[in-house]
């Protein structure tokens, strides 16, 4: 008689985790060279994504953390019917469901694009700074030049003497 493949454990020492360690559900192996992300299937994300040097993960790539009831725990727990790697990300804006697609970067366009968010952030901090952003620029100037007085850092708060 054959045995029953819900009473036979598939884990083997390679494949083991213990129970102690916790374990992310949307943990993935990484990929050398990229960079990979969850995207929410929200209207012009992943196609934005795509423009942007994102592609797709192909299941051969990775291996997805398998947490179904019932699942066969020896495969991925990509719940994806086409070909690409996908799982239930819970309950969209709408009221239906919302998946999140694994999608990858080559690390070198990511930290390019880092660099440039990056740039971008420091502009707003030096026009904070300036005293260059808001209606009343004479006001914030004043304000701007005695709160960098008293910090280095323009997101510390400032400490009060009792």
């Amino acid at each position: 008689m054959a045995e029953n493949p819900s009473n036979s454990s598939p884990v083997t020492d390679e494949t083991r985790v213990p129970m102690a360690l916790p374990q992310l559900m949307l943990e993935v192996p990484e990929i050398p060279g990229y960079i990979m992300h969850w995207f929410a299937d929200r209207p012009g994300r992943i196609p934005r994504a795509l423009q942007g040097g994102y592609e797709f993960v192909d299941p051969s790539e990775v291996r997805i953390n398998n947490f179904g009831l019932a699942a066969d725990l020896t495969q991925s727990g990509n719940t994806d019917l086409g070909n690409r790697i996908s799982v239930h990300g819970g309950v969209a804006e709408n009221g239906g469901s919302e998946r999140l697609y694994l999608m990858k970067i080559k690390k070198e366009w990511y930290d390019k694009d880092m660099e440039l968010r990056e740039q971008a952030s420091d502009r707003v901090v030096q026009s904070l700074r300036q005293g260059t952003v808001g209606a009343d620029r004479e006001k914030m100037a004043d304000a701007a030049k005695r709160y960098a007085k008293n910090t280095d850092n323009l997101f510390t708060k400032k400490r009060r003497s009792l």
